[in-house]
């Protein structure tokens, strides 16, 4: 499988996670697009779980509440609102469960 062919580990109408044949994971939010190696979209995940909207919120001028997080470029921060939040957070939790299912199922791929 090259990087233009992956495998699904998640998709929704806003999410969709992609394991591609070279190895990277690709995450797609909305007009977001990151770029993982298996073992950095795993840590990532396990960071997204253990955040807590409610204490990391922040009221925006518009008057809705946003959680802000960054990352570990200075210059980049992503920005949720709660629904959008949840939504990620179920997303990446199915996706890294799938991505160590397939792992067990095809040692041979790798990472």
């Amino acid at each position: 499988m090259s990087c233009s062919k992956g495998k699904a580990l998640y998709s929704s109408k806003n999410l969709s996670i992609i394991h591609f044949g070279c190895g990277h994971i690709g995450f797609r939010f909305k007009n977001m697009i990151l770029n993982f190696q298996p073992d950095d979209f795993l840590e990532f995940c396990s960071s997204f779980q253990k955040v807590n909207f409610k204490r990391r919120a922040v009221t925006f001028p518009d008057r809705r509440k946003r959680m802000v997080i960054n990352t570990c470029r200075q210059e980049i921060q992503l920005c949720f609102e709660h629904t959008e939040f949840k939504a990620i957070k179920n997303g990446l939790q199915e996706a890294a469960l799938m991505l160590e299912v397939n792992q067990i199922l095809s040692p041979e791929q790798g990472n």
